[in-house]
């Protein structure tokens, strides 16, 4: 049963293609601005939900403090987990903003970057 639906899977890029009419660039363009919006939204809410989870870690290690060291080692573990998460999302953010400079585009729109097309089609 896999192997079927592996196989339709890897063959419908090929069967859309042969498809007739015209390509509607337009969906493809409604995708692209649905998932810009939805990352423009949910970065700051992932920065948020991390800074949260930090302090949240912090109070449960300060509030088990009468705890078997097992406990306290764990949360302190937490607390480092959470503060890589947040510089691995910072500097994430920080890279695309740098190449977005380097390459000149802007994440207003302002530069408008157009998927390759067929001639003719």
């Amino acid at each position: 049963m896999k192997k079927i639906v592996y196989t339709i899977l890897s063959l419908s890029p090929a069967l859309t293609l042969a498809a007739e009419g015209t390509f509607n660039v337009g969906y493809f363009d409604n995708i692209l601005d649905l998932i810009k919006r939805i990352t423009k939204a949910g970065v700051p809410i992932l920065f948020a939900a991390a800074v949260i989870i930090f302090f949240y870690t912090i109070l449960r290690y300060i509030l088990a403090a009468g705890e078997k060291p097992e406990d306290a080692s764990k949360r302190r573990g937490a607390i480092v987990w959470s503060l890589i998460a947040i510089a691995v999302m910072a500097s994430v953010w920080g890279l695309v903003a740098f190449l977005q400079n380097i390459f000149g585009v802007s994440s207003t729109g302002g530069t408008n970057i157009n998927p390759p097309t067929i001639n003719g089609l």
